[in-house]
């Protein structure tokens, strides 16, 4: 995908989120930083300083298994991780930190089916991440509308997220028809579940 292709398609969902009653409601956010023409967050990012929000970005430990997350500033610094993603310079905590806050964690992934299952880079980071998520958090894919798949193979420790946002609609996780997104300028690429 061109750059200016992924950058127009990641405002509209961007945009999209940003319109969620979720993420009004959410004290706290956990953002990613996007590999390559992953779905950006750099907006979301924006609007929840501007919002007040508390941001999280994850970092993976250096037991290179464990995922952990680490609240940045205006000032952070990132730098290149273990996998070669961009991390925040900082102490890390655990997910259970937030368990008294609204929490909305924004999630990756390769590929994501209807009942809110994913496929992400192979490493299994995310899936134990999100098995220690607090009760309040709620989970949303970031996905472009050519990774939405009719089926997406589940193994038992993948973890589901609530939904998740692309171009086209909102799909919250085994519900049958999305919700259609506000902005669909831009389709992008042909969906294969019906609107």
């Amino acid at each position: 995908m061109a750059a200016d292709r992924a950058r127009i398609l990641s405002d509209i969902i961007a945009r999209t989120v940003l319109a969620l009653d979720v993420y009004r409601r959410a004290d706290s956010i956990v953002l990613y930083a996007p590999l390559g023409r992953e779905v950006s967050t750099a907006t979301i990012r924006e609007a929840a300083w501007r919002d007040g929000k508390s941001i999280y970005y994850p970092k993976i430990a250096a037991d290179g298994v464990t995922m952990e997350i680490v609240g940045i500033t205006e000032s952070s610094r990132f730098e290149p991780g273990a996998l070669g993603i961009a991390e925040p310079a900082g102490e890390t905590t655990d997910l259970i930190t937030l368990a008294d806050l609204e929490t909305l964690i924004i999630v990756p992934g390769v590929v994501f089916g209807p009942a809110g299952d994913r496929i992400g880079r192979g490493g299994g980071h995310y899936d134990r991440f999100l098995a220690g998520a607090p009760r309040r958090a709620t989970t949303a894919g970031l996905s472009y509308g050519f990774q939405l798949l009719d089926h997406v193979p589940r193994g038992g420790h993948d973890r589901r997220v609530d939904f998740i946002v692309s171009e086209f609609a909102i799909h919250r996780a085994g519900v049958e028809a999305p919700t259609p997104a506000r902005n669909t300028a831009d389709q992008g690429g042909t969906p294969r579940w019906t609107y």
